[in-house]
């Protein structure tokens, strides 16, 4: 399958899971209490999450093929064909005009991100060292065998690999410039996201600039070509930290006070799916948890609301975040020792380092 067509095919089924967990956690009228500059993000990111994770248990169960793979994104993409008739009448609502340097900049940035896309589709060469290395050399293993098992003489295989699965799903049915062209869309996403933040905070050139800024970082343009994971973790960090602002109502035009009560339970699945990004989410998690406690202690001071329902937001924010990283975690016990392999070796010391 050529590597932009698998590409499509992984956004559509990817947001139509997304629309179905939004409504699954946030209920019918919370879903469309969400701002509509924030609701597509969060249906992507959940549903490459889950996509992820169920090929995780697909591999552990020994079911790595293209029948239960295809299986798994036909039906993302019968729920966004739900989904999209659903939302059809929002396709003809009328289109912003756009002012000569505002449409100078969105041109602008469009080109880099095509641009970095030609670099995406690109074989891998000598630079991408951990793309050759593990990011998709251990896929590449795993589809060979058709399940997820230890590789004894690559570390970094234990390590959260919630990335690697998309991964994984793009050279069974593509290539490896599929997997790299899926990081330029965390790359793409996280520019729309910045501009869509900037409109959501009233201001569409204000969002212009911050995403031509980030769209010109040396090294985000270098990473979003290669099929790393940097961009991605930061990517669901940033959309944790945006649904944290939602839920303490600091941004204008704010959701209802109840439907914003249900907002903790995708922002655990973003930070529980950073967690199996990358390690190092760990501290931007744990930000957010304590700014879900910051703002229950602002809203007992000022009379607005109990510490308990803040305590219990918190709670069951890195409750949801730490049990949907943990698979990678305990995976990694299972076959090392470690949870951390292979860090933390004098705490958890293994065998196999």
């Amino acid at each position: 399958m050529p590597a932009l067509l698998f590409l499509l095919w992984l956004w559509v089924a990817g947001w139509g899971l997304g629309q179905e967990i939004l409504r699954w956690l946030l209920g019918t009228q919370g879903q469309r209490a969400l701002p509509s500059e924030l609701h597509p993000l969060w249906s992507l990111a959940l549903g490459w999450g889950a996509l992820a994770y169920a090929t995780l248990a697909m591999g552990l169960l020994g079911g790595l093929n293209p029948w239960m793979a295809g299986g798994l994104l036909g039906l993302g993409t019968l729920l966004a064909l739900r989904a999209g008739w659903r939302a059809r009448e929002a396709l003809f609502l009328s289109r912003p005009r756009w002012r000569t340097m505002e449409s100078l900049g969105l041109a602008t940035i469009l080109a880099l991100l095509l641009l970095n896309l030609l670099y995406a589709l690109s074989p891998p060469t000598a630079n991408d060292w951990d793309d050759l290395t593990y990011h998709l050399a251990a896929p590449k293993v795993y589809l060979r065998h058709g399940r997820i098992l230890p590789i004894p003489y690559d570390s970094h295989t234990h390590f959260p690999f919630t990335m690697e699965m998309l991964y994984t799903l793009a050279l069974l049915f593509s290539s490896a410039g599929a997997a790299k062209a899926i990081h330029w869309s965390i790359h793409a996403l996280a520019v729309g996201s910045l501009f869509l933040f900037g409109q959501r905070l009233g201001s569409r050139r204000l969002g212009l600039m911050a995403a031509l800024i980030y769209a010109t970082i040396p090294n985000a343009i270098w990473e979003s070509g290669i099929a790393y994971i940097d961009l991605a973790q930061g990517w669901y960090q940033w959309l944790a930290v945006w649904g944290l602002m939602e839920y303490a109502g600091w941004l204008p035009r704010p959701m209802p006070s109840w439907e914003r009560r249900r907002l903790p339970l995708p922002l655990g699945l973003l930070g529980g799916f950073a967690l199996g990004i990358k390690m190092m989410a760990l501290p931007a998690v744990a930000w957010v948890g304590l700014g879900l406690m910051g703002h229950g202690w602002r809203q007992r001071r000022w009379g607005e609301g109990g510490w308990g329902q803040a305590l219990g937001s918190a709670l069951l924010f890195g409750g949801l975040a730490l049990a949907v990283g943990s698979p990678w975690y305990l995976k990694s016990y299972l076959w090392t020792g470690n949870p951390f392999f292979p860090f933390l070796h004098s705490l958890f010391p293994s065998p196999l380092w």
